[in-house]
Formats: structure tokens, C-alpha cells, sequence
């Protein structure tokens, strides 16, 4: 049945629009009373989901199990997604809607693009430090 309810869902947005904004105005507050009843289960579930994605990327730019590319350090919970060239903070402004979710979607919706490694956060931030020291005496940054 829920199966069912899903794919009618999908085939007809614009019903289920209208169905829910009338939901709305009948029973107002009711998400802030939901969200307080089921908080910890809604997080719970939001860290998975958004782990689980995380661990999927991780794993098809550095291989399995995840590793960083420079030093091979193996502790996931330690290791982040690079941009080779730089440029986070313009994808980011070209996103601003970005969260920790919706990252790690918008890279496999977008077929794992090019220009981006895995490094643990050590590696992660000497790049970055070495890179403004580069930039402070005007040279190039460098990429690894």
C-alpha cells in the first residue's frame, strides 16, 4: 500500500501541493509539535542517512575501504572530500542552499565529477595552509 502511495506521489506533485498546504492551514503548528515528539528518532535517521551517503562517495574517489590519498590514513570519521584545484567556497556560493546532505547528494547526482580527492583533515588543512602561504608571496597553488 505504501508502495503505491509513493509512486501516486510521484505522478501527481501538484495534488500533493494542495493536499499539503491544506493540511497545513487545518493543523497549524503541527510539524513543530511532530518534530518535538520524534527529535531524537528524526536525527538519528538524518545521521544515517546523510553517513551512509558520505561513505558512498568517499568510497568511489578513494577506493574500499576509504583512505586519504596522501598519507593513507583510514579512520573515516577523519577523512573529507578535496577540491583538487580549490574553488569550495565558489561552489558553495553557487549553492548556497548546500548542507552536509545535500553535498554528498549533489556529487552522485552529478555522476561523481572530476576535481575532487579524499584527504584526511590533516592533510586537508596543511594544503590549505601551504596554499596561503603560496598566494601571500603571489605563486601559484599548489594541488596534490
Amino acid at each position: 500500500m505504501l508502495i503505491a502511495t509513493k509512486k501516486w506521489q510521484k505522478k501527481n506533485p501538484e495534488k500533493v501541493k494542495i493536499a499539503r498546504e491544506k493540511y497545513d492551514k487545518q493543523n497549524p503548528g503541527w510539524k513543530n509539535k511532530y518534530y518535538q515528539e520524534n527529535q531524537e528518532r528524526l536525527l538519528r535517521k538524518n545521521y544515517e542517512r546523510t553517513q551512509k551517503l558520505r561513505r558512498q562517495v568517499l568510497e568511489h574517489y578513494s577506493g574500499k575501504p576509504s583512505k586519504c590519498k596522501l598519507c593513507s590514513y583510514d579512520k573515516i570519521e577523519c577523512l573529507d572530500l578535496d577540491h583538487i584545484q580549490g574553488g569550495g567556497n565558489k561552489l558553495r556560493k553557487e549553492n548556497p542552499r548546500f548542507n552536509y546532505y545535500s553535498w554528498w547528494k549533489w556529487i552522485i547526482n552529478n555522476n561523481y565529477p572530476k576535481g575532487f580527492q579524499v584527504l584526511c583533515r590533516n592533510c586537508n588543512w596543511l594544503k590549505h595552509i601551504n596554499n596561503l602561504k603560496l598566494l601571500k608571496y603571489g605563486r601559484k597553488k599548489i594541488s596534490f
